[in-house]
């Protein structure tokens, strides 16, 4: 059996959930479909019913909803004043049409972060404004626009959908950074990541929803360690019982592993990857978080 997915053309890693893989492929017609693929079980889905999203502007997020024990991928369409939104749950041939949200401004990453349950995107608080890619102007109004996967039962027409607004963390910098702040997840926990003034901020939020269990869990001098990158690097995990992160920069199909040591506030090792295809980039959590992982000396 081919385990390699036939990845030729448009393609991306929309995200992944207990090592099962969500693959988007867009068409030349302006839709979409999803392939899902376990390398490491060698197993991989048919391809799903193609979704229609041209002309929308789209965000896509994909997980595993526990209350249903199923797999889904949300798919969120801007339209005029609204956001459509369609769930597809993986081993079915359809869409589901979910009820709609009136405007609000996300900001510009695209792919929804995944934890307990949930799908989570930066947006703002300003109702006055209707965007997929706002930029931040004002800290004080970022918040986190977080959806809940159980959907299956929802009457489009009647429902509203499962999803609420998460506050950041309460000690955010008022200066705006000079780069868009990002939401990841590290140790199965949802985190805000800053950069300002050449340093790299990422607070945890300990407990899921709880706004006080926010915490700073790391900060990454730049200047202080004597690095240089181009663009800021992106966290990719951690390992050592979660006192080394492992962070990345894309330099052109060269990636770099950089690995910091919090415990030491040093970079204890750089990795060097040659990487072909985005794809196989997006695989790499799970072989850098291999425990037996020896770090360079």
């Amino acid at each position: 059996m081919n385990v390699f997915l036939d990845v030729d053309g448009d393609y991306d890693c929309v995200g992944s959930a207990h090592g099962l893989f969500c693959i988007k492929k867009r068409g030349d017609r302006g839709e979409v479909c999803f392939q899902f693929w376990h390398p490491l079980m060698r197993l991989k889905s048919l391809i799903t019913v193609p979704l229609v999203v041209s002309p929308h502007e789209i965000k896509i997020g994909f997980g595993f909803d526990s209350l249903s024990q199923t797999y889904k991928v949300i798919v969120l369409m801007f339209g005029l004043g609204e956001i459509l939104l369609k769930a597809h749950t993986m081993g079915t041939m359809a869409w589901k049409r979910l009820p709609s949200l009136k405007g609000f401004s996300f900001l510009a990453e695209t792919y929804g972060q995944y934890v307990m349950d949930t799908l989570n995107w930066l947006a703002l608080n300003d109702t006055s404004r209707f965007s997929h890619k706002a930029t931040c102007t004002d800290m004080q109004q970022l918040v986190i626009f977080s959806l809940h996967l159980n959907v299956d039962h929802l009457d489009p027409d009647l429902d509203d959908l499962p999803s609420k607004f998460l506050h950041v963390p309460r000690g955010l910098d008022i200066e705006v950074p000079e780069f868009e702040p990002v939401l990841s997840v590290l140790s199965d926990s949802l985190c805000l990541v800053i950069f300002l003034s050449r340093v790299h901020k990422i607070w945890q939020m300990k407990e899921f929803r709880v706004i006080d269990s926010w915490s700073i869990m790391f900060i990454v001098n730049y200047d202080h360690l004597g690095i240089c990158p181009f663009l800021p690097l992106q966290p990719l995990c951690l390992v050592e019982d979660v006192n080394v992160l492992v962070m990345v920069d894309n330099i052109a199909d060269i990636k770099l592993l950089y690995l910091y040591d919090r415990r030491v506030n040093i970079f204890v090792g750089q990795i060097e990857i040659p990487v072909c295809r985005d794809v196989a980039w997006d695989y790499l959590p799970c072989l850098v978080q291999n425990p037996n992982l020896e770090l360079p000396g």
